[in-house]
């Protein structure tokens, strides 16, 4: 009986944030704090304050949000996490219709740009009657590489009132904490962060769950160590699947046999990623999926993996 199904690729594209519009084309503003002062160490109930900056739109509250609830300026590598802007005033409405952009600014603590998507570079946010009653909006915006968890930053996110030109902007710190379904066990290899990644819904996986039928990417981030010999590594690679009991396992065995697995470091270094997929004849609720990373020039190693839920039928 088939249970598991494994589709390798070895992606060698980097992880952006909502768009692949490049920052170098646009010049970053200086956006200040609303009230001047040092961020790093506003904490208000224990949640990091979040400074509002108007240029013509003014908001009674700002606040972050994570699958609906608010959160406290801590976010987990791959979740989705908005900015909400509520009581918005200023906009306007013609044909009883309002065209809102946003923008996001990723920044060191020390002010260094990390990710920047200017107004324009993202679909607007287009509505209508609802805003006009209750002026409420939200931006949104995944946690991801240029950010890494262990560290935390500055997130700006900005509305734009196309037809007036208005802008109010909000500025916040946020510690990225790793997703801890995620397991890596390094042996000399190393690597920065791992994700699960939905490919078909464009979403981070972080609560672990996973459908049976569907592909996911299962990716580690800045994976280093390799005995080079030029620009080159030689590298193993394999998957490894089972349920809980170990019954029936899945071993791939290595799968970049041809030319001794060699590629070029600069390939793989960025990111590196196995697709899988759990077959719809699965039938337990958890499974085990491993991915196994060595140098053939070198005794260095490293695996990463985590147990599944499957997600009821």
């Amino acid at each position: 009986m088939k249970i598991f199904l494994p589709i390798l690729a070895i992606s060698l594209a980097t992880v952006s944030c909502v768009t692949d519009s490049s920052s170098d084309e646009f010049e970053i503003p200086e956006i200040p704090n609303g009230a001047d002062h040092d961020m790093s160490n506003d904490l208000i109930d224990g949640i990091y304050s979040i400074d509002q900056t108007s240029e013509g739109l003014k908001c009674e509250d700002i606040y972050l949000t994570q699958g609906g609830k608010k959160v406290d300026g801590h976010a987990v590598f791959g979740e989705q996490i908005r900015m909400n802007f509520t009581e918005i005033k200023g906009l306007e409405f013609p044909d009883g219709q309002c065209e809102v952009d946003m923008m996001f600014l990723f920044t060191t603590l020390d002010g260094d740009t990390l990710d920047y998507y200017p107004f324009g570079s993202i679909p607007p946010i287009i509505d209508s009657n609802k805003v006009q009653t209750h002026p409420e909006l939200s931006t949104y915006c995944f946690v991801v590489s240029p950010t890494y968890s262990g560290s935390s930053y500055y997130f700006t996110s900005g509305l734009k009132d196309v037809t007036n030109g208005r802008i109010v902007y909000g500025k916040t710190k946020l510690t990225v904490a790793p997703n801890e379904n995620i397991h890596i066990d390094a042996d000399g290899l190393s690597c920065k962060e791992g994700f699960v990644y939905d490919p078909i819904d464009n979403f981070y996986v972080t609560n672990n769950v996973i459908t049976k039928g569907r592909d996911y990417d299962f990716a580690i981030l800045g994976v280093s160590g390799f005995t080079l010999k030029g620009d080159y590594a030689n590298i193993g690679i394999k998957l490894k699947m089972n349920d809980l009991e170990n019954q029936d396992p899945f071993d791939s065995g290595d799968l970049l046999l041809s030319n001794n697995g060699q590629v070029k470091f600069t390939d793989i270094n960025e990111l590196l990623s196995i697709d899988f997929q759990v077959a719809e004849e699965f039938n337990q609720n958890t499974i085990h999926v491993e991915i196994e990373v060595w140098d053939k020039n070198s005794d260095a190693k490293l695996s990463y993996w985590s147990d599944f839920i499957i997600a009821a039928s």
